[in-house]
């Protein structure tokens, strides 16, 4: 079914109250928070402390679910590690190693050994748990290699065996971020160079199911993928800081420093403060649909929203979005063309979204295809390079509501009618609401 004539539509019996998640607004200027929400005929009744029934006619803003933030955890100690961390050394090394926090979150380690790779690991770990998927997020700030090669970043592990199941984000004395792991199989080409003075990066490993994804970064904000692999390292895991010398007759250190871990789904990017929408195509008209964007040409974009295959004239569309959005980017601007993880913006002509080939021995890719006066026509690979593709600006519809639900999707309607238990808009019951504001 078109867009066009499409509505985003989660038909509901009733809705169940909410625990401590809703929040209302009216029009003499009050906030309500709220422990329990019912939704009456033309009214809100709310339950915490007290009990206050509001009037439909009388409320500005209705939280019902606020937008989902993944649990974050900033690690910081006092000179010991974080609660619930620890540390040790991994396989066979040359002299014991050592970690430690301070109250700024600044981990200090020294470390011996060979590196994780080959059949056994040799190096130092201070780790956490994490159960299911979630990435950690960490700036490599220092290397001290005044004695040798020192390597260190952030890892996940099925055990602290030395042939354990693992995969880590580390930065190498050269600058390069590569992605550590076992099973091995074959790695990719990189040239060791010269080591680089005061060498730092952001590193960031990100887990979800059995694939695993190093990204690098110069600013712990826009980051760019370094390698994705297949690691079954398992449900609950080991997440931490490592480091290691490149040869176990030597002792160095790293000094690593804002490290995170997140748990949860990872996109290609990760914003603290970003918005709801993880995938999915922004209307000019600023309708909202969230969803997997397949396809895009000089005609329509193809899209698969709730198992179905489906599609839209590309003159109804502002932009496509494949990763959260930067917050100060949220609304598409008077700038056409793509913006990369890595932060940058290539202005040009969108000419496709298509499936194209790759090197091989990977399948062919979604590719976005911009033609520019500077570049001329270059080609992205969306699953590594690309945040958003904006195609025009938004102009919104006339709308007396906004309704956006938990996945993202926003909704500019005319009516919005509150019936005992369930919320109607446009004449058509809706669930999964997040949000109702009034415009």
């Amino acid at each position: 079914m078109p867009l066009a004539t499409q509505r985003i539509i989660f038909w509901i019996g009733l809705l169940p109250l909410l625990a401590g998640a809703a929040r209302v607004q009216t029009r003499d200027g009050r906030t309500i928070e709220a422990d329990d929400v019912a939704i009456l005929d033309n009214a809100v009744d709310v339950r915490g402390s007290t009990q206050t029934r509001v009037a439909w006619d009388q409320v500005t803003r209705l939280v019902l679910k606020p937008a989902s933030t993944p649990p974050i955890e900033q690690a910081s100690g006092s000179g010991a590690l974080p609660q619930g961390w620890v540390s040790q050394d991994i396989g066979s090394v040359y002299r014991t190693g050592s970690a430690a926090c301070d109250a700024d979150g600044r981990f200090m380690l020294t470390a011996s050994g060979w590196g994780a790779w080959g059949g056994r690991d040799s190096l130092y770990f201070a780790h956490r748990m994490l159960d299911g998927d979630g990435q950690i997020i960490a700036h490599v700030s220092k290397l001290d290699m005044a004695h040798g090669a020192v390597v260190a970043g952030v890892m996940m592990r099925q055990s602290l065996a030395p042939d354990a199941l693992m995969a880590g984000a580390c930065l190498y004395p050269s600058g390069q971020v590569r992605l550590s792991r076992r099973p091995y199989g074959v790695a990719p080409e990189f040239k060791d160079g010269d080591p680089v003075p005061d060498a730092a990066a952001w590193v960031r490993l990100a887990r979800r199911g059995d694939e695993v994804s190093a990204f690098q970064s110069a600013d712990g904000k826009f980051w760019q993928l370094v390698e994705t692999r297949k690691v079954p390292i398992g449900g609950r895991i080991l997440v931490g800081v490592c480091a290691w010398t490149t040869g176990n007759s030597w002792t160095g250190s790293a000094r690593i420093d804002s490290v995170r871990v997140v748990a949860g789904t990872p996109a290609l990017t990760w914003f603290a403060d970003g918005g709801p929408l993880r995938e999915g195509i922004v209307l000019r008209d600023g309708n909202v649909v969230a969803c997997r964007v397949l396809s895009m040409d000089n005609s329509s974009v193809r899209y698969e929203r709730g198992g179905k295959e489906l599609s839209t004239p590309v003159d109804r569309v502002a932009r496509l979005v494949f990763s959260p959005v930067p917050p100060d980017l949220a609304a598409p601007g008077d700038r056409h063309g793509v913006l990369l993880s890595s932060g940058d913006f290539i202005e040009g002509d969108v000419e496709r979204v298509a499936r194209q080939p790759v090197e091989w021995p990977r399948e062919p890719q979604l590719k976005a295809t911009v033609r520019s006066l500077l570049f001329g026509s270059r080609s992205f690979e969306v699953a590594r390079d690309v945040i958003c593709v904006d195609l025009a600006e938004v102009a919104p519809a006339a709308a007396n509501y906004e309704v956006r639900t938990t996945d993202g999707s926003v909704i500019r309607a005319r009516t919005v009618v509150l019936r005992s238990g369930s919320i109607t808009v446009d004449g058509a019951a809706m669930a999964d609401v997040a949000e109702i504001r009034k415009l």
